[in-house]
């Protein structure tokens, strides 16, 4: 990741606290794929699909670049432009998005990868 990057991607992410969690943590505390850096969002979001074994229908997007968002939703993953930044309005649109998915039942919950659930069987 280049420092530029960072700088901006995580402090938007350390703005978003998850409620009602007891140590107060952040979005950024608790994500475990973190794809930070310049290049093709489909990069970022094949590497992320690949560690965690979550399906592209269960992922969400925000993006101010419209080339990132029609790039990005070819995979599957719910996508929403934010061209002004990931505003409260932006984030509720896409909160609802794939809560409207989840209702027509394309969303499930993430599957968990195979090697993952045979892990301290010996």
């Amino acid at each position: 990741p280049t420092a530029t990057h960072l700088c901006r991607a995580i402090p938007c992410l350390q703005q978003f606290p998850v409620l009602g969690h007891p140590r107060g943590l952040s979005l950024f505390d608790v994500s475990s794929h973190n794809e930070i850096y310049p290049g093709s969002k489909l990069a970022h979001f094949k590497a992320i699909h690949k560690r965690s074994g979550i399906d592209y229908e269960d992922m969400l997007f925000f993006d101010n670049e419209r080339w990132n968002i029609t790039e990005v939703s070819r995979l599957g993953v719910k996508s929403v432009y934010s061209p002004r930044g990931l505003t409260s309005a932006v984030w509720q649109e896409g909160l609802d998005m794939f809560e409207e998915a989840a209702g027509d039942g394309k969303t499930q919950k993430p599957k968990q990868k195979k090697a993952a659930s045979r892990a301290g069987r010996g």
